[in-house]
C-alpha cells in the first residue's frame, strides 16, 4: 500500500549522511519495511513487465545450455508468450539468416537459436567445415535483436531440441518446404506448427566460400 515518508531532522545534515552512508541506507531501508514496504519479487516484476524475462545483458548472456533453454520457454509461455524454434549452421552470416532469423521473430513472442556444434557441422557440411567455431556462430547469432536466446546442439537435427524445448512454431528456412523439413514428424507428435521464413534461398555459406577461394586464386 501507499504510505508517507516523513524526513527526519539528522537527513538535513550532509556532513553526517556522507560519514555514515551504509548506515543511513541501513536505517532507511529499516523505516521502510516498518511502514509496510517490500521490494517487488522478480516474477512479480516480470508479470508487469513480460519483456523483462526476455531480456539479457550482453549477447554472451544469450547463450545457455538446452536445459536453460527448455526453462527459459516453459516461463515465457506462461506468461502467455509464443515461443518460436529456429536452427542451423549459421557459418558465414550472410543476408539470408538475417532475413531467416527477422521472419522467424514474426512468427512469436520469443526467438530461440538453436546451433549445430563443430563436430555436427562437419559431419553435415565436410571436413572443411566449419569456418566459424560453434562459440563465434553462437555469439554472432546471439547479438542479432531478433534473437532472445541461443543453445548449441551435437545432434545432426533438432529433434532432441524440439523435444527439450517444446516451442509453439519450428520456423525453417527456404530451402525446404513444410513437408521435406527433417524434423516434422516430431512437429507433429508435439503439436508444433512449422513455418518457412526468409528470404527465397539465393545465397548460402558455400557460395561465399567458393567467392572468396576464387578471388583468391584470380590474384
Amino acid at each position: 500500500g501507499e504510505f508517507t515518508y516523513q524526513r527526519h531532522a539528522w537527513t538535513d545534515q550532509p556532513d553526517h549522511v556522507a560519514a555514515d552512508l551504509p548506515g543511513a541506507v541501513d536505517w532507511i531501508l529499516a523505516d521502510l519495511a516498518t511502514a509496510g514496504w517490500r521490494p517487488p519479487a522478480p516474477e512479480a516484476a516480470a508479470a508487469a513487465d513480460p519483456d523483462a524475462i526476455m531480456r539479457a545483458a550482453a549477447p554472451a548472456d544469450k547463450i545457455v545450455t538446452l536445459d536453460e533453454a527448455a526453462a527459459f520457454a516453459r516461463r515465457c509461455q506462461a506468461k502467455g508468450l509464443k515461443v518460436v524454434f529456429a536452427n542451423g549452421c549459421f557459418d558465414i552470416i550472410h543476408g539470408g539468416h538475417v532475413s531467416y532469423l527477422n521472419e522467424a521473430r514474426a512468427e512469436g513472442d520469443v526467438v530461440i537459436v538453436g546451433i549445430n556444434s563443430d563436430a555436427s557441422e562437419r559431419i553435415l557440411k565436410g571436413p572443411d567445415r566449419p569456418v566459424m567455431p560453434e562459440d563465434e556462430r553462437a555469439e554472432l547469432i546471439a547479438g542479432m535483436e531478433a534473437v532472445d536466446r541461443v543453445v548449441i546442439f551435437e545432434e545432426l537435427t533438432a529433434e532432441c531440441c524440439l523435444r527439450a524445448i517444446r516451442p509453439d512454431v519450428h520456423a525453417k528456412g527456404t530451402d525446404y518446404t513444410a513437408q521435406t523439413v527433417p524434423e516434422r514428424a516430431i512437429a507433429d507428435e508435439l503439436g508444433i506448427r512449422v513455418a518457412i521464413t526468409g528470404a527465397p534461398k539465393t545465397n548460402a555459406s558455400k557460395q561465399i566460400m567458393r567467392a572468396i577461394r576464387d578471388k583468391g586464386l584470380a590474384r
